[in-house]
């Protein structure tokens, strides 16, 4: 039928109820994380961009800084003090990521299994983190100590020993010492972890490859491992950060000795900017750890398998 000559087609008016909305939807999700955005950018970012600041000026309360571009980079990578506490420290990540790991995956396995007692030792496990680290060193310290710490003294007692070992005194046995108190201060965390990774398995699993007489290695590798790979990676990680960045434990037990057994790169960083008031050094240093760890955390995650940190394999 044909319109009549004044009849017009009617449009549809433009939607701007919507925009509207969705304009204030955004505004006020920005008003929400607003306070958020902003400690992140007064407690993280902004002491990242000052110290990476800092480390191109040579600043000292004694003088007045002045920019030196990479100066303090290559006077930091020439000491020869810097190299040996890098390989302290790469050895320390080493030794302390294993022991923890790997205790942390036994103590998870022994919690998970019902046993008298189970309910007071699972909280029990948490004691060790919520102590403080230098409160923990202190501690470990009094533990090792060579002429009347706990350790020798029922060593010695029960005849397992016929004088009292020089724990923190010898090199190697100070690292040991160290690297064993370390241990014990990020354990619980970790057990933690682990412990709701395992509880997540299902054990009908476990029932079906005993029946088809799997043993319990076979079990570990093709029914644990994969359950909890991603949980793993996330331990693996956090303890490789945590080994890079120790200090607390460090300097309250042995102080970076005797000698430079136990110095870390943290300790050397501290030891430069507090001690030898060179905070350029000091900012240089904490740069390169930051790198370090990024470089670290990194290759970790491009070596792993494509998609073994996801539930479904790609």
């Amino acid at each position: 039928m044909p319109l009549a000559q004044d009849q017009t087609i009617p449009t549809a008016a433009p939607r701007r109820g919507g925009a509207r909305r969705w304009a204030g939807q955004a505004s006020t999700a920005w008003l929400l994380i607003a306070p958020a955005v902003a400690l992140v950018g007064l407690f993280t970012v902004y002491p990242l961009g000052n110290a990476l600041w800092t480390s191109f000026q040579s600043s000292s309360p004694l003088l007045r800084a002045t920019f030196v571009g990479l100066q303090n980079y290559q006077e930091v990578a020439e000491s020869g003090y810097f190299l040996k506490a890098f390989q302290v420290t790469a050895g320390f990540t080493l030794v302390t990521v294993i022991l923890t790991t790997v205790m942390a995956l036994g103590a998870a396995s022994l919690l998970r299994e019902t046993f008298r007692g189970r309910r007071l030792l699972r909280p029990l496990t948490l004691l060790p983190w919520a102590v403080p680290l230098v409160v923990t060193g202190v501690m470990w310290r009094w533990i090792f100590n060579p002429q009347w710490g706990a350790l020798n003294a029922v060593l010695y007692s029960t005849g397992v020993i016929d004088k009292y070992i020089p724990w923190l005194s010898d090199p190697n046995l100070a690292f040991i010492s160290v690297a064993i108190a370390h241990t014990w201060s990020q354990l619980p965390l970790a057990t933690i972890f682990l412990l709701g990774a395992l509880q997540a398995v299902p054990r009908e699993e476990y029932e079906a490859a005993s029946i088809e007489g799997a043993g319990v290695l076979e079990r570990f590798r093709f029914i644990t491992l994969p359950n909890i790979r991603t949980v793993l990676v996330i331990v693996v990680l956090f303890e490789v950060l945590m080994g890079l960045t120790a200090y607390d434990i460090t300097y309250s037990m042995t102080a970076g000795g005797p000698g430079t057994a136990t110095s870390l790169v943290s300790y050397f960083t501290w030891s430069e900017a507090f001690k030898q008031l060179n905070f350029g050094h000091g900012a240089a240093l904490a740069v390169i750890i930051a790198a370090v760890a990024l470089v670290l955390i990194t290759a970790i995650l491009r070596a792993l398998p494509r998609g073994a940190l996801s539930e479904d394999q790609a």
